[in-house]
């Protein structure tokens, strides 16, 4: 028990298990994605996809321990923030990188708490937000089609969300990377890869999330 402690009051500890619970914060906005696409097919289809989620009796489980790891995230963010500019590592660090980089480096406590934030608003809106009543296959379900096109259809809500992907898609990209330094993936062989790999999954997922509202929005139109 005592080694446990130790490696999570470790610098290096504490380092690791960010890069985890961020990967598992990405694995579950790769599944939630999946999921916001099927708002293409249809209402019928993304309403029986969502009443098939929330209908789900593991479903408290699962948000337990995916909000669990939201916020071990956030507080482990925090504190090697603070860590790092009491030490000034980071600093000395960022100034031998690209401007680019170092730019995301510093920022990077800004745009994840700006994400943490986004999340919890996002939830209250769409989880707790008007209850619509739709009938699939003589079943009466909640209609999350409706939800989202009219929360969409609001211009300063899809401006905000489109901004806040935005910033989501920054604080992915350089998350990734950091997390694959971390964990021991990087090498100068084949760090191209992990850096194009980077930002294809995270400007990918943030413009896939922001296509869908932008989709949402003009439906609402027609």
């Amino acid at each position: 028990m005592d080694w446990i402690i130790r490696y999570c009051s470790s610098s290096v500890g504490k380092k690791q298990l960010l890069a985890l619970s961020g990967a598992g914060l990405l694995g579950f906005l790769v599944a939630h994605l999946a999921g916001n696409l099927l708002f293409f097919a249809g209402p019928d289809v993304f309403n029986k996809y969502g009443h098939m989620l929330t209908s789900n009796p593991a479903l408290p489980l699962a948000e337990a321990g995916l909000l669990g790891i939201f916020v071990v995230h956030v507080i482990l963010a925090i504190k090697l923030s603070a860590e790092n500019k009491m030490a000034r590592p980071t600093e000395y660090a960022a100034s031998l990188c690209a401007p680019y980089s170092r730019f995301t480096a510093r920022t990077m406590i800004f745009t994840g708490l700006l994400t943490a934030a986004f999340i919890v608003f996002h939830i209250v809106t769409m989880k707790f937000g008007p209850y619509y009543e739709i009938v699939v296959e003589g079943q009466k379900i909640r209609d999350l089609y409706l939800l989202m096109v009219e929360t969409f259809t609001n211009h300063g809500y899809l401006g905000f969300y489109v901004f806040c992907m935005i910033v989501l898609g920054f604080h992915l990209n350089h998350g990734f990377w950091s997390a694959c330094q971390t964990l021991g993936l990087s090498h100068p062989r084949y760090n191209h890869i992990l850096r194009g790999l980077s930002g294809l999954l995270s400007f990918g997922l943030a413009g896939g999330f922001a296509l869908v509202a932008v989709f949402a929005s003009f439906q609402g139109g027609h």
